[in-house]
């Protein structure tokens, strides 16, 4: 059998093994850095070994990312809550809700930072069609084709659904509504013309609007705050998060560069509180109730 992987993956699984060897070679067991599936592994890999490698130089622990498949109407986004929870990832690097969903199930689970884009810890998303979709108005939604990135989406779900919500849109009105699993996905899949809109994040949308076809935005969700790095303070001890907290807010000024791998935008990691996500909190409420914060399926 012939098994042909992506430059990309290819690299992605020397480096897994790498990992393992140190392991089985030293003995020590690494601290896992969880990282939610925004895009396909083999670019959240990239996005983020620059910061692994930077913590481990500043402070001295041993980490090993723990990356997640794109599948499904979550893709990964609940195993990547679920780790957290249980303290299988002590850190990991979530998004509003999903860090709402996390803190939940496990009030240990606390923010660490958040980063710093364009002046503002916050972030926006966008519902976007084809340029030449002739979609022009939300109202222009109905009878269409939706994909979202992810069931425990801010931008992917949440935002855009709550926004259809006060313009008395439903997505039953929708000719279908599915979730891709990840931001990549959703906006291919529009570019591709499979779908008519997609929700999708504000890195993603920048990443796709020219290419091919092009995307165009209809509708861009109010600034919620940014994605948080979290931490569960019951599986790692407090001088390693003391650590590693002093190294993530002076970053900017040691490697700014491993900050921008992440996001291009990003200037800075700042201190976060719970209380700057409430507006995310009443918006799970409005729309979905309890019931979204179960973690019993992908």
């Amino acid at each position: 059998m012939k098994i042909n992987l992506s430059i990309p993956s290819f690299l992605l699984l020397i480096m897994l093994l790498l990992q393992n060897a140190v392991f089985c070679a030293t003995g020590k067991q690494p601290i896992f850095f969880g990282v939610l599936p925004l895009e396909r592994p083999e670019t959240m890999f990239e996005r983020f070994y620059p910061l692994i490698d930077y913590l481990e130089r500043e402070t001295g622990l041993d980490f090993e990312l723990k990356l997640y498949p794109t599948k499904g109407a979550r893709g990964g986004y609940t195993s990547a809550v679920k780790d957290i929870v249980s303290g299988v990832t002590p850190f990991a690097y979530l998004a509003s809700v999903t860090s709402a969903q996390a803190r939940h199930h496990n009030p240990k689970v606390q923010v660490l930072v958040c980063a710093q884009r364009e002046g503002s810890p916050t972030y926006i998303g966008q519902i976007a069609v084809r340029k030449d979709s002739g979609i022009k108005r939300v109202e222009d939604l109905r009878g269409k084709r939706v994909i979202g990135a992810s069931k425990s989406s801010t931008s992917g779900n949440l935002m855009p659904a709550g926004y259809l919500l006060e313009k008395g849109i439903k997505t039953s009105e929708f000719a279908a509504l599915e979730f891709a699993g990840s931001h990549d996905k959703a906006a291919l899949a529009v570019l591709a013309g499979d779908y008519d809109a997609c929700w999708i994040n504000e890195k993603n949308f920048n990443k796709f609007r020219n290419q091919g076809a092009g995307l165009v935005s209809i509708y861009n969700h109010p600034p919620v705050p940014e994605f948080p790095i979290c931490i569960n303070v019951d599986a790692i001890h407090p001088a390693a998060i003391d650590k590693v907290r002093r190294a993530l807010l002076k970053m900017h000024d040691t490697d700014l560069t491993a900050i921008q791998a992440i996001d291009d935008k990003y200037e800075k990691w700042v201190p976060i509180t719970w209380k700057s996500y409430d507006p995310v909190k009443k918006m799970i409420d409005k729309v979905h109730g309890q019931a979204f914060y179960s973690l019993t399926s992908e």
